[in-house]
């Protein structure tokens, strides 16, 4: 995979964002290519799979300059990118956002601000996914929102050897601001040094606009006034990377910031072991029962609260748990492999598959009864998988004519006068460009060597577009119709079930094994992460004498080892091809899993199938196959099998089709028991 980022600043020394060095990093080290377009670059030292271009602040180039050039990479890069995202700058959505739109690139933006400017609801438009730390920490409604926590480098940030001392060593990080609220953190040193403590305070940050240079200004009045002034060290910015070395040296963090986020500052210094002392309503949850959260102005029981967290005789495991909580919800390490499965990079493609397949079956079928013709897949999508598995039969030719490539067109064009040839045309996206539907157009007028399926998600179908419509409401099992063959004068009755090639292949694993797959080709079709622990658990305990086999993509395996951690004979198979996937189902008991394309090739397959509905996309389900057991819940659901439904349920995980979400685990296990019982039997 392919990854743009837009950022304000690539420079590991500089005091506010110096830490997106390391999530650069970490995006490199799980995308083939990550190209990083910039408002200032500074010193840096990233993989080499990493190509950094700069707008040119350093150079201090002119506004219109820089815009220019950020027109200009967009475009000369757009083919060494398959997505995009934009860190903390919705103006640059508001830019190119239209353009991206147009390409086809999926973009994400991270955002964890209270304000919400007109540049952010205009950048919305043409958003296609939005990552925050917290709901509060995104003041717009959306589904389009995935809660994904904080990006602590935990590595980096981690207790060190701390020395003792006589003094209370306070500290608080961060751009010097009104909203911080650090001359109010003087007022509880008052509080302390009437009570004769003894303590040290440090402040690290500097202030960047011209309102935090006056607020910086007075701050430092009020240090003067202060009979402890000299106990007040005001040092300056500092590069982020020194940070953790001057944290492990400090006893508490005080946090008095009114913004409503859960300050990544906060988090770093829960990451060392230093406590945060705050009023900030974000840590309420994860403070409040260690006694350090405070109401705001109650300076009074901010010290108490300061004095009690320093005398604790749990102080040592308060601190791990702290840590460790940073740790599971707010790693650096777990954050990215978040963004790029939400971002939809991984290697199965449900909707490319899924044509894949109906396109095998479609070959097979016309190369029996009309031996001169062969099928054409095209697609607009680039998949290696459904690549190979159109490769693994001789009956059909795989081919991808991107968007956005001049060639695409012309190729396609020119099929249209090679004879006998049938064509399964499958665009995938919306709208369908006016050059693209005009030869879609002629070619289904050409005298009988084309054959068009298009696959165009709009509400007016054009009359041209011969597209396969199913009706949800109506039934509960889907068929796939023989229209297309019957167009070709092959009777339904000569038209067999779509099935694949046996493959003969060595077993995989020796002992029974249950072949699972959660993810689907988005969030909202996927079995949420929870769920899928609590059916993995529940499976254990029933079936305790078989493997089980996690199947995903490379970007998806953090989740999968957090989803199934502590499970005993659990193997997870990462980036499987094609002939891997086909050999691996065909020795399996059973295959369990959201509605995909993996799902889908086992149905084509002899190997019995539970597969986890949603029914607002239904067409392809493979009801077919009488080993295949569909699950679903209508309950709550509001789908209406042509995308205009309500069925969304927003969670912490993402968004999810009810109707998938509200499958109870123990119909997962009775469907299992029915379905490997009935295999043995």
């Amino acid at each position: 995979m392919k990854l743009l980022i837009v950022t304000q600043v690539v420079d590991m020394q500089d005091s506010n964002l110096g830490f997106f060095h390391r999530w650069i990093e970490e995006f490199a080290s799980q995308c083939e290519k990550v190209t990083v377009i910039c408002l200032r670059k500074g010193s840096y030292n990233l993989p080499d799979n990493v190509r950094v271009l700069s707008l040119g602040k350093e150079e201090k180039t002119s506004h219109l300059t820089r815009v220019r050039r950020f027109f200009s990479y967009i475009q000369a890069q757009k083919h060494e990118y398959d997505a995009v995202f934009v860190h903390m700058n919705p103006e640059y959505i508001v830019l190119g956002g239209w353009l991206w739109r147009r390409w086809g690139k999926k973009v994400g933006l991270w955002y964890a601000h209270k304000s919400v400017t007109r540049q952010l609801s205009f950048a919305m438009r043409f958003t296609d996914l939005v990552f925050s730390v917290a709901r509060a920490s995104y003041r717009i409604s959306t589904p389009k929102l995935r809660v994904v926590g904080h990006g602590i480098d935990t590595e980096l940030f981690k207790p060190d050897m701390r020395e003792g001392s006589i003094e209370t060593r306070l500290i608080t990080t961060g751009r010097i601001a009104a909203s911080k609220h650090i001359v109010e953190m003087l007022r509880v040193l008052d509080v302390l040094y009437e009570r004769g403590e003894k303590f040290m305070f440090t402040i690290v940050g500097e202030a960047v606009t011209p309102q935090e240079e006056e607020y910086a200004k007075k701050l430092k009045d009020e240090i003067k006034m202060r009979p402890f002034r000299e106990k007040v060290q005001m040092v300056g910015a500092m590069p982020h990377n020194r940070l953790p070395a001057l944290l492990n040296i400090q006893d508490l963090f005080l946090n008095f910031s009114t913004t409503g986020n859960m300050d990544k500052a906060g988090l770093e210094a829960l990451a060392v072991g230093v406590p945060v002392i705050t009023t900030n309503k974000a840590f309420h949850e994860l403070l409040e029962p260690f006694g350090l959260w405070v109401e705001e102005r109650d300076y009074v029981a901010l010290a108490d609260a300061i004095n009690r967290s320093m005398h604790r005789s749990d102080r040592a495991a308060m601190v791990a748990t702290l840590r460790g909580k940073v740790v599971t919800e707010h790693s650096l390490i777990r954050l990215i492999p978040k963004i790029l499965h939400f971002l939809n990079f991984h290697q199965f493609d449900g909707g490319a598959i899924g044509d894949t397949l109906l396109g095998i079956h479609i070959g097979r079928t016309l190369s029996q009864n009309k031996p001169d013709a062969r099928l054409i897949m095209l697609s607009t999508r680039k998949s290696d998988f459904a690549r190979e598995l159109a490769a693994s039969v001789p009956f059909v030719e795989y081919r991808e004519l991107l968007r956005g490539n001049p060639l695409s067109s012309i190729q396609l064009f020119g099929l249209m006068f090679v004879p006998w040839k049938s064509v399964v045309f499958d665009p995938f996206v919306s709208p369908v460009s006016t050059w693209w539907k005009i030869i879609l157009w002629c070619a289904s007028r050409s005298p009988g060597s084309i054959q068009v399926r298009a696959q165009i998600h709009e509400k007016k179908m054009p009359s041209y577009s011969r597209v396969l419509l199913y009706d949800s409401r109506e039934t509960n099992l889907f068929d796939t119709p023989p229209s297309i063959l019957e167009r070709w004068g092959i009777p339904a009755k000569e038209i067999p079930k779509p099935s694949l090639p046996l493959l003969a292949c060595a077993r995989p694993i020796a002992e029974p094994y249950i072949v699972f797959h959660f993810f689907a080709g988005s969030i909202r079709r996927s079995v949420a992460p929870s769920h899928a622990r609590e059916i993995l658990l529940a499976a254990r305990t029933r079936f305790p004498h078989h493997t089980f086999v996690v199947t995903c993509a490379k970007e998806e395996e953090e989740q999968v080892k957090e989803i199934g951690s502590n499970i005993d004979n659990l193997v997870t198979k990462v980036g499987l091809s094609a002939q891997e996937i086909l050999c691996l189902l065909t020795h399996a008991s059973v295959c369990v899993g959201a509605a995909s394309g993996i799902t889908h090739i086992a149905a084509h397959l002899p190997t019995p199938s539970v597969v986890l509905c949603n029914l607002s996309d239904p067409c392809w389900l493979p009801s077919y196959n009488s080993q295949v057991v569909l699950l679903f819940e209508r309950a709550r659901c509001g789908c209406n099998g042509d995308k205009t439904g309500e069925c969304n349920e927003v969670t912490n995980e993402g968004v999810f089709y009810r109707c998938l979400y509200d499958i109870k685990t123990e119909s997962v296990i009775k469907a299992m028991e029915e379905k490997i019982n009935h295999s043995h039997a």
